[in-house]
């Protein structure tokens, strides 16, 4: 689905993200270095990046706005290993952005750039946003629709759950690193952006399938940093939007 927020439309809007249901499939993973971005607090101000790499990856990230700006470093936040596989995932959280920004940033030693953008503290333009959920099936359909997603230049996905399949279950997190790579690969749109996340949990993600507790999904909350492993949280955007996970 994809979604555009006008200055026309009232002052909030307020967009409650609920998880599906699809079967689940298996799929192997690449196991390459990954990284991906998403949003948890004010996305015109803050973005979390995080990287699936080795053990022992260089912890900082390097940032600047675009057009020539100084270059900052921040050392990572987080690092957690990431159940079922030889990987970490590290986490930097990038804080005091500028609204309406565009930013280059680079991980660790690696000179490959990526650029990402906050969103404007204002609606006096359109901001678009892409929604849904039971993604994995098959890598062709993601590969396709992601492609397709990212024509529309969003701003951001908010995913409503049953990433990968993996079920919760460590000997299925290979399901995680080929979705994500996928993103990677697919999911920047035609001016250069990597699309965050805003991440909800659907019941794909746990080995209970539902009324577990955050224990019951390891992967999930290797790959998302939520406070106190809260499933469920509001992601404000300056005082005209906010989506209800």
């Amino acid at each position: 689905m994809n979604i555009r927020i006008t200055p026309a439309l009232s002052s909030l809007v307020i967009i409650v993200l609920l998880s599906g249901w699809v079967p689940a499939i298996g799929q192997s993973a690449s196991g390459e270095k990954i990284v991906y971005a998403y949003y948890v607090e004010n996305p015109a101000n803050q973005i979390r990046i995080a990287w699936i790499a080795p053990e022992n990856h260089p912890g900082f990230v390097q940032y600047k706005r675009d057009r020539g700006s100084s270059t900052h470093q921040k050392e990572i936040t987080r690092s957690v290993s990431l159940p079922g596989t030889q990987f970490f995932v590290y986490e930097v959280t990038l804080s005091g952005l500028r609204s309406g920004s565009d930013y280059l940033f680079t991980v660790g030693e690696d000179s490959t750039q990526y650029k990402i953008r906050t969103l404007p503290d204002s609606l006096n333009e359109p901001i678009r946003f892409v929604t849904g959920g039971d993604m994995y099936l098959s890598s062709e359909i993601l590969r396709a629709v992601s492609a397709h997603a990212a024509k529309t230049e969003p701003y951001f996905a908010a995913i409503g759950g049953d990433w990968a399949y993996a079920d919760g279950n460590p000997a299925h997190a290979n399901r995680w690193l080929r979705f994500l790579d996928s993103w990677q690969q697919d999911m920047t749109t035609p001016d250069g952006y990597l699309v965050p996340f805003i991440p909800a949990i659907g019941n794909h993600e746990v080995t209970t399938g539902y009324g577990g507790t955050p224990d019951d999904a390891p992967l999930y909350f290797a790959i998302f940093n939520l406070e106190n492993k809260r499933t469920y949280f509001t992601v404000d955007v300056a005082d005209y939007l906010s989506i209800i996970v």
